[in-house]
């Protein structure tokens, strides 16, 4: 999303502020004190609300006069004094780490409507439960009827599209992330197949195809298309492709619209649809695409040679920015692109990687240093960058 977006704004993860842990369901009442210091300029979500409240000309409303470790124990407090259950004081619920809550035992689900029906109605017209719903049926829905009922899928492999886009591919939960959450981390980059995204191929899919393990292949339909390196697995259907959602999106060229992700996000392949004309449910987890080999499997560390190459053409790289240096590798780079990271360096860098590949296509980039200067023109500064 931040590269779609005019203005950056860094915020701290979960590890760079305090909190609290809890739900309805749950027996514990969780302290989270944050367990580092926020990273470079990145700020807490409060204290940024907080600026730009200030800015607008109303902070003291939004703030009302606290931060946001004082609101926590005002929450905790006006929390405290409703119970009518005993809880120690805030300062000392923060120094224990967690508060266990009474629960009750024996409860099931709609037990009082079952014991007595009319006395206990369900919020439904007839007060029952309701296989058939009339105000439903009423609304004539050709996608959403009364009663539960079949529907062909607009994509599936019984459907004519299949014709065209024979592979039924499945965007699961990844299990290296949750959703996008630290894909730059190095559980997640371990997973990844020369840079790209894995996407999981039934040995028969994948051998009429000439594909092997660690190809890079492009992944696409009508929509869209992106880069994924093939994992070969016997545990899929035939027929079916497996790719998780959550890797990082980044387009061949950001200023186009219709680019190609060569990272892997299946979200350039999917319809913006929702499940019917009643509820918009997320349709994103199935699709039908083609794949397409892009570059055979190479030895580890290289990467493809199409467009947005995102192979190591120089060992370090550094970016004079404002008086500042800044100095860091390739690898530095997969580890800290992304919204946490100052996007003129994230920018710079995409620079610098096609600037070297466009001189020196065959082989490693001479010495040089360019001059780049960016979308982010307020800063009234270039960056300088040069490989070393």
């Amino acid at each position: 999303m931040a590269k779609h977006a005019d203005i950056v704004v860094p915020s701290t993860t979960a590890f760079e502020r305090d909190d609290y842990s809890g739900s309805r369901n749950d027996p514990l009442l969780m302290a989270m004190p944050k367990l580092a210091e926020p990273y470079a300029q990145s700020r807490n979500d409060y204290t940024t609300f907080a600026a730009l409240a200030e800015a607008l000309g109303f902070g003291d409303q939004f703030t009302e006069g606290r931060t946001a470790r004082q609101w926590l124990a005002h929450l905790y407090d006006k929390w405290a004094v409703g119970l009518d259950f005993a809880v120690p004081a805030f300062e000392e619920f923060w120094r224990r780490g967690r508060l266990r809550l009474p629960i009750e035992n024996g409860l099931t689900l709609l037990a009082d409507f079952r014991a007595d029906p009319k006395t206990h109605r369900l919020n439904t017209p007839s007060g029952r439960i309701e296989i058939f719903s009339a105000d439903i049926d009423g609304f004539s829905y050709d996608d959403c009827a009364g009663h539960p009922k079949w529907f062909e899928p607009s994509e599936w492999l019984g459907g004519p599209r299949a014709a065209r886009y024979p592979l039924h591919l499945l965007a699961n939960q990844p299990a290296t992330r949750l959703h996008s959450q630290l894909d730059i981390g190095a559980v997640s980059q371990k997973s990844k197949v020369q840079g790209r995204e894995p996407i999981r191929m039934h040995p028969a899919d994948a051998a009429a195809r000439g594909l092997v393990n660690g190809d890079v292949v492009r992944v696409f339909n009508d929509r869209g298309a992106c880069l994924a390196g093939v994992v070969v697995d016997d545990r899929l259907r035939h027929d079916v492709v497996q790719l998780a959602t959550g890797a990082w999106f980044d387009p061949a060229d950001p200023a186009d619209p219709d680019a190609m992700c060569v990272h892997g996000n299946p979200n350039v392949l999917t319809d913006d649809a929702g499940t019917s004309s009643l509820a918009r449910g997320c349709t994103g987890a199935h699709v039908l695409v083609q794949v397409g080999e892009v570059q055979r499997a190479t030895a580890a560390g290289a990467g493809a040679s199409a467009a947005g190459d995102r192979r190591t053409v120089t060992d370090a790289l550094a970016v004079e920015e404002c008086g500042r240096t800044i100095t860091f590798t390739f690898d530095d780079m997969m580890r800290y692109h992304g919204p946490h990271s100052p996007a003129g360096v994230a920018m710079a860098f995409k620079v610098m990687q096609r600037a070297f590949a466009a001189l020196s296509p065959d082989g490693a980039p001479e010495r040089r240093s360019i001059t780049v200067r960016t979308a982010f023109s307020r800063t009234r500064c270039a960056r300088r960058i040069r490989g070393g």
